[in-house]
């Protein structure tokens, strides 16, 4: 009896994932601009980056399934199974070449929300290779543990 009553019964972990899915557009002046998002997190026992960003892609593909777009995703894969931070970054720049203004966004995950502020501007950089946040800045759209 005094072994049962030691034995401590463990929650089964639940393997933790992001992605996001941007559906992206190009306007009449042939400029390429991030429409909207999709972002999945969270998971199950099987979930991982990968898992996440399908979920994702299919979102896209349903409300955008009679646009001709090229989607942009970014996920987790096998990163922070055990949880960690994400956020979602936003940067709307004027385009100089008459193009008005366009929007970016970028996802940027961590172990906490300073790790994945510095993966996301990492990643928009990435993105627009003429954004900085000295001259363009960025707002925050979305951020949460995962």
């Amino acid at each position: 009896m005094a072994l049962l009553s030691s034995f401590i019964m463990t929650p089964a972990v639940q393997s933790k994932a992001v992605a996001i899915c941007i559906a992206k557009h190009k306007n009449d002046k042939n400029i390429s601009f991030d429409r909207e998002y999709f972002v999945r997190s969270g998971g199950t026992l099987t979930t991982n980056g990968f898992t996440a960003r399908d979920v994702a892609m299919k979102d896209l593909k349903v409300k955008h399934a009679s646009d001709t777009l090229t989607p942009y995703c970014r996920h987790s894969g096998r990163k922070f199974m055990d949880g960690g931070y994400y956020v979602i970054l936003n940067n709307t720049k004027k385009n100089y070449s008459g193009g008005g203004q366009y929007n970016k966004w970028a996802l940027g995950f961590g172990r906490n929300k300073g790790e994945a502020i510095i993966d996301a501007m990492a990643e928009l950089k990435r993105r627009d290779s003429g954004w900085s946040e000295k001259e363009n800045g960025f707002t925050i759209s979305d951020s949460q543990p995962f």
